[in-house]
């Protein structure tokens, strides 16, 4: 489970799933439309695989080819959180990814397009609600007031 494309009681009801390299189309409903409609997700959080998720995140940040500074800074903290999650220490990746997120914010305006920045945070977003749902070691208790995210 991921997102609540319909909150509340009803299901979105995603269907007709195709697989494009990292990521999911797939055709659910949601509140505002009412229809099908094609929605797309990535394929490492759909499929519960965190660390995947980071290195997919990190290849994006990449992509964007920002200032080598940017970059740097992005992809070390990416870095971190694959080398924390990695270590079983997913309460450690969580804080890290949520920094990721508050760096991409401060640097939206001047560095980044915001539907760029908007679409990394999502991402980033997408991968705390994962490793907060996920199992976490006995040293490491889950955070209180996590939301399950669902279809």
């Amino acid at each position: 489970m991921v997102q609540d494309l319909a909150p509340g009681p009803d299901s979105s009801i995603p269907n007709s799933f195709t697989p494009m390299g990292k990521h999911l189309v797939f055709l659910a409903t949601d509140d505002i439309a009412g229809a099908d409609e094609p929605w797309i997700a990535h394929t490492a959080i759909v499929f519960g695989r965190p660390a995947q998720a980071i290195q997919d995140l990190r290849a994006e940040v990449q992509a964007l080819r920002l200032p080598r500074g940017i970059d740097r800074a992005l992809t070390a903290m990416l870095d971190s959180a694959a080398e924390a999650l990695s270590a079983r220490r997913a309460t450690r990746a969580i804080i890290i990814l949520e920094t990721f997120s508050r760096f991409l914010d401060a640097l939206s305006r001047a560095r980044i397009p915001e539907a760029t920045t908007g679409h990394l945070q999502l991402f980033a977003s997408d991968l705390v609600s994962l490793l907060e749902d996920s199992p976490f070691p006995a040293s490491h208790p889950k955070p209180q007031g996590t939301r399950p995210t669902t279809f």
